[in-house]
């Protein structure tokens, strides 16, 4: 640490965790909510073959879409004096004997996504959010895309 980091006003240091720790908490009821939608649309229009589990801290979503299995891990992002939730996809890779990150994308507290590097790719506004959301990460589940593209 340099010395500047320690000189830092209280108040305004109760205002950043305060503002941080609510935005968080919206960020992952939105996160929550999205979850939700995948596995209800999976039920519905994808005969179950689309499913998800979430614990009961919200930080791993358990999925499976067509037998395969997959993870998705939550946790903070700062970026920008925003707090997002980020997720990160992960398969297992049977080669290495553990779980490969194959896709991350970032959800604000208004529910719209952003790419990991904090590009806004889907505004809330767009009615097809969810269902383009979940494409996109059941794309990189199956292999079809790949991270940078």
């Amino acid at each position: 640490m340099k010395k500047n980091e320690l000189d830092y006003d209280i108040n305004d240091f109760q205002t950043l965790v305060s503002r941080t720790s609510n935005a968080y908490k919206r960020a992952t009821s939105q996160y929550v909510d999205l979850i939700n939608f995948w596995n209800d649309l999976g039920e519905r229009h994808f005969s179950g073959q689309i499913s998800f589990e979430i614990d009961e801290q919200n930080a791993l979503v358990s999925g499976n879409a067509s037998g395969k299995r997959f993870s998705i891990y939550s946790s903070m992002h700062y970026r920008g004096n925003e707090a997002l939730l980020e997720a990160r996809v992960a398969v297992n890779d049977p080669v290495a004997n553990s779980e490969k990150i194959v896709g991350r994308f970032l959800v604000s507290q208004t529910g719209s996504i952003h790419a990991s590097d904090g590009e806004l790719v889907l505004h809330v506004d767009d009615d097809l959010r969810q269902y383009k959301t979940l494409a996109a990460v059941v794309r990189r589940v199956f292999g079809i895309t790949h991270q940078g593209e």
